[in-house]
């Protein structure tokens, strides 16, 4: 055993030690091997059996066990509890024992098969029980179809532990055959067994292990959806079916997810109750799956001469057969450019839209505007269901003089960015539930264009926007209202257009600017060099603070009259100023209204002030009762002690900021910090005002945290000038 005398302090812990359910204080010296420190405890306790069978384990916060080995002794701190049990070798070895062909006793199986399943959890333990060849062992037992379901359900929990340990070599076809069979069968199987069930194919998928799950669907897993009664059967199926989603055969399985039945299953089985952030999270993924099927559309270009002519061609006829309903709505459309010209739009001719194609050949190519297929898509759906409403749209963005694909590509775009259209998944990421309660197989997106396009017009009216340059940031407060809006999740549509009235352009400007404040805050806190600059100019800022106090003691000051004994004199007053040249305080009676006395005759030297005293240091309050009017007059008493008659000048303020200046200037006199919560705020709305007004040069320039590196020096300074 190795000597105490290298031990420091540090390398000494205080634990617990159970042993036979008893628990003994011990230190333990980090210093000694663990064999030797497990043969002390087991002569100390005199244990019967050999010391070499024994192991310590470290008992968790989460009510686990982890074996302590030389690799993670270093977790052992002050306070931790440790066992003394069998080690992981002597433990298999018992447990292969009752799981072998020749065991009968059916309580030491099932009590061997419980211990592997917990026991499998501490990677130290699964690797002792793979060197047994304890893989083939639990794979033989899930295989057998004469095994009882809880004995297969113990197998699959050790199984799912090794898997997450990554110690399980390629899995067999048969074995995943097994498990798909019990994933897929009608009969009532245990929830637990399900559960290991659904755990496995999922990581077997997520190891590139999924071409071996072809024999399984979403018609054989839907039925796990419909499991309100077990919410954790729920998330394990849907990790799984998002997890097929990604995997060889993603295509047939993407197919079903976007189906009107799943979505459906969906939202009356999991959407319907609470949903946790587990199960939140995997919606998240299954929305992300089945909207990247938009990431085609999105990212290709219309053919106007081939695939989607007849798209053209449709929105054109639909175009022309409201060429009435146009004309009918020119009168309501004058209101969107009587700030421009004399002469308006609608005072002309109504723009003869159907004398060439709204969407062509030319339009596409010469108007540097180069629509999705997505965009085309919603554009038509919008023209199908709100026929009337689309051609207001289309109006008013050309009294606008804007393109309206343009203005619709542009929306399209921002809403998968926020929908994370052909983005990679986020940890963080939020499902929206009317993904899954949309009416139609394809309507989610197109039903969401065709209510932004809407808001577009409400917050294009409510900002007043005009111009070119106005419509530029309309979109920009579009894009954060449709954010805002979608953050609450709305379910249906109506709930949607509520969200879109709660963020109205009013509200967003607000946002913005508390924003802002709130990233300039942060600035005045945390930049280094905002924080050198306060250093600098903190000086001249004390300053003017001083200054101004002094200045407020030269004014003077009218204060009540109060006796020796802090008793107030009614309808007396004294008034006291600083001299000119600051070296004297000159005081004198007065009335109690506005007019001051002329004499003022009275004064004390500065040079004869010995300290500054307030509340009941002071000689005149020092004696009064503690009644809440007594105790107001004590907060707002100040004396300065002299060293000659009359030993005090004694005051008591009007006002809390009365009290505040003067004993702020008294103390300036005196030499002394001002210690006052007035001069505190002044001194930080003074100092962040100067340093705004210093920053006002660097608006949009970004302020790195560090300052850039300095060049080394040149070889030499003979520098050239022209």
């Amino acid at each position: 055993m190795q000597s105490e005398f290298h031990s420091s302090v540090k390398d000494i812990v205080s634990v617990a030690v159970e042993i036979a359910n008893e628990k003994h204080l011990r230190k333990l010296n980090q210093n000694e091997q663990l064999s030797e420190i497990v043969q002390a405890m087991c002569t100390e306790f005199t244990v019967s059996k050999d010391p070499g069978i024994y192991a310590l384990q470290l008992m968790e916060q989460d009510g686990g066990n982890k074996y302590v080995t030389e690799e993670n002794r270093g977790e052992i701190k002050n306070g931790s509890i440790l066992r003394l049990v069998l080690s992981p070798s002597e433990i298999v070895k018992q447990i292969i024992v009752r799981l072998g062909p020749k065991a009968s006793d059916t309580d030491g199986k099932l009590w061997a098969l419980s211990k592997l399943s917990t026991l499998s959890a501490d990677p130290v333990f699964a690797k002792a029980f793979l060197a047994r060849d304890g893989y083939k062992l639990i794979t033989k037992m899930v295989l057998d179809v004469s095994e009882s379901c809880a004995n297969i359900m113990y197998c699959l929990r050790s199984f799912t532990w090794l898997m997450h340990h990554r110690l399980v070599p390629p899995i067999q076809d048969g074995f995943v055959k097994r498990l798909i069979d019990f994933v897929s069968s009608e009969k009532h199987l245990p929830v637990d067994l399900i559960e290991c069930c659904l755990e496995i194919l999922e990581k077997a998928v997520q190891q590139k292990e999924g071409a071996m799950m072809a024999g399984i669907g979403i018609p054989d897993l839907i039925q796990h959806l419909w499991n309100m009664d077990s919410p954790s059967i729920q998330v394990k199926t849907l990790a799984f079916i998002n997890s097929l989603a990604q995997g060889p055969d993603s295509t047939k399985i993407l197919g079903s997810m976007i189906s009107k039945q799943m979505r459906d299953t969906i939202q009356n089985n999991i959407l319907c109750s609470h949903v946790s952030p587990t199960m939140a999270h995997e919606l998240y993924v299954y929305q992300t799956l089945i909207l990247g099927l938009l990431q085609d559309s999105l990212t290709s270009t219309i053919d106007p001469l081939g695939t989607d002519a007849k798209y053209i061609t449709e929105l054109n006829s639909i175009l022309a057969s409201t060429n009435a309903d146009m004309q009918n709505m020119k009168g309501s459309i004058v209101s969107l450019n009587k700030e421009r010209d004399t002469m308006t739009l609608m005072d002309k001719d109504l723009p003869d839209v159907l004398s060439k194609p709204f969407v062509n050949e030319d339009f596409v190519c010469n108007h540097s505007v180069l629509i999705c297929r997505l965009t085309l898509n919603c554009m038509l759906y919008f023209a199908r269901r709100y026929c009337r409403t689309f051609m207001r749209m289309v109006l008013e963005e050309q009294a606008l003089s804007r393109s309206f694909p343009f203005t619709c590509e542009h929306l399209i775009q921002s809403l998968c960015e926020l929908l994370g259209v052909g983005k990679p998944l986020k940890h963080d990421g939020m499902y929206q539930p009317m993904v899954f309660t949309a009416p139609d197989d394809s309507s989610f997106m197109e039903e969401l264009f065709c209510h932004a396009v809407l808001l577009l017009g409400t917050t294009r009216r409510e900002m007043r926007a005009r111009t070119p340059s106005d419509q530029e940031k309309v979109l920009c407060v579009l894009q954060r209202q449709l954010r805002e809006a979608l953050t609450l999740q709305p379910v249906t549509l109506e709930q949607l257009d509520e969200n879109f009235r709660r963020f109205p352009y009013t509200v967003i400007a607000e946002k913005w600017q508390l924003e802002h404040e709130k990233k300039e805050e942060w600035q005045l806190t945390h930049l280094p060099p905002i924080l050198q600059l306060k250093e600098q100019r903190s000086g001249a800022i004390l300053e003017l603070i001083e200054q101004q106090r002094i200045n407020t003691l030269l004014r003077g000051a009218k204060f009540p009259k109060y006796t020796a004994r802090g008793q107030r004199v009614k309808k007396k007053s004294w008034f006291v100023c600083l001299s000119t040249n600051q070296r004297a305080f000159h005081y004198g009676d007065c009335d109690d209204k506005d007019r001051l006395m002329l004499d003022c005759s009275s004064k004390i030297l500065v040079c004869n002030i010995r300290m500054l005293v307030t509340g009941k240091k002071c000689p005149h309050v020092r004696d009064v009762r503690n009644r809440k009017s007594d105790q107001y007059t004590a907060d707002l008493a100040f004396s300065v002690i002299l060293d000659e008659e009359p030993h005090s000048l004694d005051f008591v303020a009007p006002d809390q900021r009365a009290f505040d200046y003067w004993t702020d200037g008294i103390n300036c006199l005196l030499g002394n910090h001002m210690t006052s919560a007035t001069k505190e705020a002044e001194f930080k709305m003074l100092l962040n005002l100067e340093v705004r007004l210093q920053l006002l040069d660097t608006e949009g320039v970004f302020l790195p945290s560090k300052p850039p590196l300095v060049p080394s020096d040149p070889p030499d300074y003979n520098f050239h000038y022209k």
